[in-house]
């Protein structure tokens, strides 16, 4: 008996060996699937849902008012929300009491956040748009008396490619910051009230070192704005210690790293 069919194994002829070759290189050929990736949410679509109508209103507002973070705070039997514009918290129009948990559960689903963890601080990223402009939010979370108090954090993403000389440095500033720039070692501290420009400031200083010829990464808290070149990794209360030595270490020499710290709660 022969030794295939001894262990059972079936012998192919060899039209049939043909024709499976010929199947597995037609899959090769079949195209790639197109990109579905879904375009962030529109601002300008209301839905019949009081809730995200007014998420969508509120947002809209604070965008169009120039508004660096908006606050949703739950207290006992009212909803306060309140817009910071120039540095200064201003309060809005507020929704009704009733619908306060069902806004803090759709903001926290837009931020892909854990909605049935109310007892500890989450952090997330959003992005929506608004007249063709795409804006990226951070989302943090904070367990208060009366329920989780959202901040949304708003960065319009189209802003923040600003080359050195338009932040609106005096030239001694910019000076001093493009030469720390350009040292092959040492540490850029950048520090400054909420709305004041940091993020915006330290991403100009890694897109102007972003070349072919460096090795570019960040330690970021969250990741705020993708950039393409640089190797962005985002840190948690979990991993922060460990991390910072694995991203570091064997991207150093010749890479720039960025911590954006923020003030603890």
């Amino acid at each position: 008996m022969p030794p295939a069919k001894a262990w059972g194994i079936e012998q192919w002829p060899v039209a049939r060996l043909e024709q499976a070759q010929n199947q597995r290189q037609s899959h090769a050929l079949v195209p790639p699937p197109e990109n579905t990736e879904e375009r962030p949410p529109s601002l300008n679509d209301d839905s019949d849902t009081p809730v995200v109508q007014f998420i969508n209103q509120t947002l809209r507002s604070a965008i169009q008012r120039r508004a660096s973070d908006v606050h949703f705070e739950p207290y006992q039997q009212r909803f306060r929300v309140r817009l910071r514009i120039d540095g200064v918290l201003q309060a809005i129009a507020s929704p009704p009491f009733s619908l306060a948990a069902r806004i803090t559960a759709r903001l926290k689903i837009m931020g892909q956040l854990d909605i049935a963890e109310r007892r500890l601080p989450q952090d997330g990223q959003l992005s929506v748009q608004l007249d063709n402009a795409s804006f990226s939010m951070r989302i943090s979370t904070l367990p208060t008396l009366h329920g989780e108090k959202v901040v949304l954090r708003i960065l319009q993403t189209d802003r923040q490619e600003l080359p050195l000389e338009q932040l609106g440095m005096s030239l001694e500033a910019l000076g001093w910051y493009a030469n720390a720039l350009c040292n092959p070692q040492g540490m850029i501290l950048v520090t400054g009230p909420t709305g004041s420009g940091k993020t915006v400031t330290l991403y100009s200083g890694l897109r102007q070192l972003n070349d072919a010829q460096s090795n570019l990464c960040s330690v970021e808290d969250p990741i705020e704005i993708p950039v393409f070149g640089i190797n962005q990794t985002q840190i948690n209360s979990k991993n922060r210690s460990g991390l910072r030595s694995r991203v570091t270490g064997p991207a150093a020499p010749g890479s720039g790293c960025h911590h954006d710290r923020r003030d603890p709660r």
